[in-house]
């Protein structure tokens, strides 16, 4: 558990003071809550994006070989 230096422990993941934590110098932590904010279709676009660019990847590899 943690403790302040008061000593109240946080023992609930809906503590207000655990907001933001963990997304200090974090690449791309905002994309989380984009994404979940996005409708299905942008998502699936997202991700066809996603495979799009790594079948690219794949292909310019094989190239180089």
């Amino acid at each position: 558990m943690n403790a302040r230096a008061d000593g109240e422990y946080i023992n609930s993941p809906d503590d207000p003071r655990l907001a933001g934590m963990g997304q200090e110098n974090v690449a791309g932590a905002d994309q989380i809550a984009r994404m979940r904010a996005s409708t299905p279709d942008e998502r699936l676009d997202a991700l066809t994006a996603v495979v799009e660019f790594v079948e690219e990847g794949r292909a310019a590899v094989l190239k180089a070989r």
